[in-house]
């Protein structure tokens, strides 16, 4: 009897925890199938990354933006969630080190803003809202240099 309540005790919540590990990566998956794993907006005076990890940038605080015509090749590297078709949160990447990412990896073009902290790359799910973007933050800097 004692060795049935055993296993029920220790069953139960390993079972339990094995169902909530697939619904979360199903959930995962189906928000980097949708292109809904995070949003990004501008406001008058900043832009907002939002997902499993939030980031706010102020305008006043990038020094720099580019637009690169290629895919992420950075992976997940700290806070935040990554799967095989999208990253949102800490990155690390060859090229820029360590970063901020919000990035499907299918999208072959992404924008790149420096500030003198950190690094943010990110894309949206359609390339020219993406450059629209872009140029949003062009006019933005050129207008306040």
């Amino acid at each position: 009897m004692e060795k049935k309540l055993l296993a029920c005790f220790v069953g139960i919540p390993i079972i339990l925890m094995v169902l909530l590990s697939v619904f979360l990566m199903y959930q995962s998956y189906e928000k980097g199938k949708s292109e809904e794993a995070y949003t990004i907006s501008l406001t008058q005076d900043a832009i907002h990354f939002d997902g499993i990890v939030d980031h706010v940038v102020d305008f006043t605080d990038i020094q720099n933006i580019e637009y690169k015509k290629e895919t992420f090749e950075g992976k997940k590297s700290g806070a935040g969630e990554g799967t095989s078709t999208f990253l949102a949160g800490d990155a690390k990447d060859k090229e820029l080190g360590k970063c901020k990412a919000y990035v499907y990896y299918d999208k072959p073009y992404y924008i790149i803003i420096y500030t003198e902290n950190d690094t943010f790359v990110f894309n949206l799910p359609k390339k020219q809202e993406c450059e629209n973007l872009y140029k949003q933050l062009e006019r933005y800097l050129n207008r306040n240099e």
